[in-house]
Formats: C-alpha cells, sequence, structure tokens
C-alpha cells in the first residue's frame, strides 16, 4: 500500500506515469479512520475492538509515512483527519511516529457544530500536546469545519420534510443567519489562533454544505464568506481589536497604504439589540459606511449608524445573530 501511495505522489508532483508537476505541498493521509462505522473501527468481529483497529490504522500511517518522506522529503505529510481532536488518538499516532524517528509535519482533523470556543479550546489543547511531545514544529489543521446545530434532517435515517427543511432552511438552519456568523466568527479568531490551516467544508453548490439555498439563490453564508474574502483581498493589516462580550467578535483591517480602513462586527446569538464599538485611528472627518447582514435580510444592506468620532453604535433589527462590515474609506456608494 505505501508502495501505491508513493506511485500517486510521483504521478503528481513529477510527472511519472503521465503525470504532473504540480509540486503539491501538503499530503493529507486518511479520512476519519476513528468513524465508528468506517474501515478501521469495524464492530463486531473478533480483535476488532476500536483500540485494536486505532494501533492497526496507525501502523499503516506510519508505514507509508517512512516510505514517502524517504523518496519525498521535500512534502509535508500529515492527517489522520479525525472526526474531531481525539488528543489519546493524537498521543498514540505521534509517539508511533518518534518510535520510528519521525515527526509528523501536521495533525488534522474535522470539527462541525455552533460553539466557536470549542474549536479554539481544541486547537489549543493540540498544541499543547504536540510541544509536549517535542512536535513544535508539527502544524495543526482543521482538515473540515462548519456550522451544525443538529444532524436532524441532514444525516441519518428516514428523517420527516419538516426536519430537512428545518435542518437547512429554518432559522437555525445551515443556510441563515446563525451560520453566517458562525462563519464570521471562527474566520475573524482564526486570525489569532494557534492553527496553521482550516478548510470550510463546502463541497456542493447546493444541499447542507452548499452556496446556495433550496430555491437555488445565494445564502447566507455565501454573502459571509464572500465579504471576508473582500476583506482579505484589499487589507493586508490587522490592527488591534477585542471584544467585551462574549457573543460578539471584532476583527480590524487596514489596506497597506492605509487609506482604507473596515471593521468586521459580528454578534453571533446575541440578544442584545444594540451594539457600542470605540474606534481609534479614523481620520477626522470621516463618516463610516455600515452594512449588516441579518435575518430578515438576504444579503448585506446599508444601514443607519450613530457615530461621535470616537465611537460607533450598531443596530439590530432583532435580537439573535447579525454582522456588521464597517467601511471608514466608502462613501455612499458601498464600494
Amino acid at each position: 500500500y505505501a508502495e501505491v501511495m508513493a506511485g500517486i505522489v510521483r504521478h503528481y508532483n513529477r510527472g511519472w506515469a503521465n503525470g504532473y508537476h504540480w509540486n503539491i505541498e501538503y499530503w493529507n493521509f486518511w479520512e476519519e479512520p476513528d468513524g465508528i462505522s468506517n474501515l478501521w473501527c469495524l464492530p463486531g468481529k473478533e480483535g476488532q475492538d476500536a483500540m485494536a483497529m486505532r494501533k492497526r490504522f496507525i501502523r499503516l500511517f506510519v508505514t507509508v509515512m517512512k516510505r514517502l518522506k524517504s523518496e519525498f522529503p521535500e512534502i509535508k505529510f500529515g492527517g489522520p483527519a479525525l472526526i474531531g481532536c481525539n488528543l489519546s488518538y493524537f498521543r498514540d499516532l505521534v509517539e508511533a511516529c518518534r518510535a520510528e524517528g519521525l515527526k509528523p509535519d501536521f495533525i488534522s482533523w474535522d470539527h462541525y457544530g455552533h460553539l466557536p470556543d470549542r474549536i479554539f479550546d481544541d486547537g489549543r489543547a493540540a498544541r499543547k500536546l504536540l510541544d509536549e511531545l517535542d512536535c513544535q514544529k508539527t502544524e495543526i489543521v482543521l482538515a473540515e469545519w462548519h456550522y451544525l446545530l443538529t444532524w436532524t434532517g441532514i444525516h441519518g435515517n428516514n428523517p420527516t420534510p419538516e426536519q430537512v427543511r428545518a435542518a437547512k432552511n429554518g432559522p437555525t438552519g445551515v443556510n441563515q443567519i446563525d451560520s453566517a456568523c458562525y462563519a464570521l466568527t471562527v474566520l475573524s479568531r482564526f486570525q489569532f489562533s494557534e492553527f496553521d490551516q482550516a478548510y470550510y467544508y463546502g463541497c456542493s453548490h447546493v444541499g447542507p454544505w452548499g452556496y446556495l439555498d433550496e430555491d437555488k439563490a445565494f445564502n447566507k453564508p455565501y454573502r459571509a464568506l464572500c465579504a471576508f474574502g473582500n476583506i482579505v483581498g484589499d487589507h493586508s493589516e490587522l490592527c488591534e481589536a477585542k471584544s467585551g462580550r462574549r457573543s460578539v467578535t471584532v476583527l480590524a483591517a487596514r489596506s497597506a497604504d492605509g487609506a482604507r480602513k473596515t471593521l468586521l462586527v459580528t454578534d453571533y446569538r446575541g440578544t442584545e439589540m444594540s451594539l457600542e464599538v470605540s474606534v481609534k485611528g479614523v481620520p477626522p472627518g470621516a463618516k463610516p459606511l455600515v452594512r449588516r447582514l441579518d435575518h430578515g435580510h438576504a444579503d448585506w444592506v446599508e444601514v443607519p449608524s450613530v457615530w461621535d468620532g470616537g465611537k460607533l453604535t450598531l443596530k439590530k433589527e432583532s435580537p439573535g445573530s447579525a454582522a456588521f462590515l464597517v467601511d471608514f474609506a466608502a462613501q455612499g456608494d458601498g464600494k
């Protein structure tokens, strides 16, 4: 099996067998080997309890890693995209690698949930474990992440049409404002976290992980991701920003020439109707352009705000999730 894996890397990175020279740097090995019904956790067979299967998979992981790194020292090899941040599993895997004189270049796992703190608690715990195991250079990768309140209507046996509609397009569904604000909260917090890479899971245009709702209109997570992408594209420097409310996350950024300054204020499931933001470093006379993404609108809409030159007051239309884009350079036209 390790030889087959070496052939795949050789095909895509070194042109072998009419292949390519793509120089793919990161190679994530396997996907959710700890899933209860997956290949490495098959129940009901003698000698195939979860721990025994974990040991067998780790032996495969180490064997493949050793083979690939011997021929391709330039690639980064890791994994195995566990279904969650299982520190016990990661400890066993890293210790088995070290016993063979190896260290994984990264470890990875998936996360589906609705509590942003959980992602970052896991990241800190994983970083601490790797440092304790003398793997300071081993990176941390979130191989999949997405908002999820419940699997009912997403996965499972025979959901009702009502459950499917609620899971996708209900007030707390994956196409709606809670999902969008969760994404913005997590993306904002990633900028100051232990994670080296993270991949938002959206594998299709429609369905529970897509960018279109059931009417094939762009959903709110799509609008949120586009807005964050625009911040990344138009701004090169992050500024100091902090929040005194647990539900509120603030990201401040400016362009390389300092001409464009933008705030992203995300209130994820907050109950307050008004948010006050203290702002420094804005040129005298500047007036903020404020746009809001909320439950009642399909896209960002320009909304009024109260600005006294140092304090900005943002108003929500209703309790719950909402996000605000505040641009101190643009005037009037929203561009």
